[in-house]
């Protein structure tokens, strides 16, 4: 499993191969489990936006899978 600053740094570079402004990512926060065991994980943007990346995707490097959803991001809280 990724560390959390190579998973940062992982999620930016994709984001930003994607068109993103790499320092718009934030915080990935490990959801159902801790960081070294979660089932999947929150990403959230400056604006307040999230998505989620599944820990599966992560460990087996299926950047198809994490690149769609950095691209849906969901709209920011108000």
């Amino acid at each position: 499993m990724k560390s959390e600053r190579d998973t940062l740094a992982l999620l930016r570079q994709l984001y930003r191969d994607a068109g993103g402004d790499p320092h718009a990512i934030v915080r990935v926060t490990p959801l159902y489990g801790n960081w070294y065991n979660a089932l999947k994980f929150e990403v959230a943007r400056a604006d307040d936006a999230k998505t989620w990346i599944w820990r599966k995707d992560l460990e087996s490097g299926n950047t198809a899978a994490i690149v769609s959803a950095l691209n849906d991001f969901s709209a920011p809280a108000r």
